[in-house]
């Protein structure tokens, strides 16, 4: 598992630079890899991993958003502020890695973002 330090606003004016930016580079990715976004596989992938995450974590996923990583697309689904079973528990950690295991093979990447209380999954 990855874990992501991603910038936090300090304010209302840099929450709202970070929000236009986001969109700016989500629309820009969507039109340069629109055949990627469309496809039926691609789709199948996020509608998989959404199934995983919420019965994980009973929580909805927040967004999903097109972005794209010096040109590898993908998409992000971010669940915030996560209800987090204690992974101590033999059985819920089996259960976790049940789930690492099934976004693996989904391609998809696991990242932690401890700074704003959320996880976000990468499905490429």
């Amino acid at each position: 598992m990855q874990t992501l330090y991603t910038n936090t606003a300090e304010d209302a004016y840099q929450a709202h630079k970070i929000a236009v930016s986001a969109m700016f580079s989500n629309k820009h990715a969507l039109q340069k890899h629109h055949n990627f976004f469309n496809s039926k596989q691609h789709k199948t992938r996020i509608a998989r991993a959404k199934r995983v995450l919420t019965a994980y974590y009973s929580t909805p996923i927040t967004y999903v958003n097109p972005r794209a990583n010096k040109s590898k697309p993908f998409t992000a689904l971010k669940i915030e502020s996560p209800l987090r079973p204690n992974t101590r528990f033999a059985s819920v950690y089996k259960r976790f890695c049940k789930m690492e295991r099934i976004l693996h093979k989904l391609n998809c990447q696991f990242v932690n973002a401890p700074n704003t209380n959320s996880v976000i999954v990468r499905v490429y």
